[in-house]
């Protein structure tokens, strides 16, 4: 099955796998944090494939989202970011 096409113009470094583990037995993924529209709320998350999460997420939202920033990192770096953002959190 063709992966989906991503918001990115080509091979871009989200697309490839991170490049060390960030913490001892977790698996390899991103924090990332993708923003709807120019002003739109912010979704933070976790994936081993942020292209292929911006594209899924893409499908049921009518504004354009962007990548705006993303680090290597596992559910817990995830989880310490919602944590650190929790006074800003809209619902969820």
């Amino acid at each position: 099955m063709a992966r989906a096409r991503h918001m990115c113009a080509g091979p871009c470094p989200w697309c490839l796998p991170p490049p060390f583990p960030p913490y001892r037995g977790s698996q390899r993924g991103y924090v990332y944090f993708i923003q709807a529209g120019d002003d739109g709320p912010i979704k933070v998350g976790y994936s081993t494939d942020i292209c292929g999460r911006l594209s899924g997420l893409q499908t049921s939202n009518h504004e354009r989202l962007s990548l705006i920033a993303c680090f290597a990192g596992n559910r817990e770096a995830e989880a310490a970011a919602h944590g650190a953002l929790a006074a800003h959190r809209l619902r969820g």
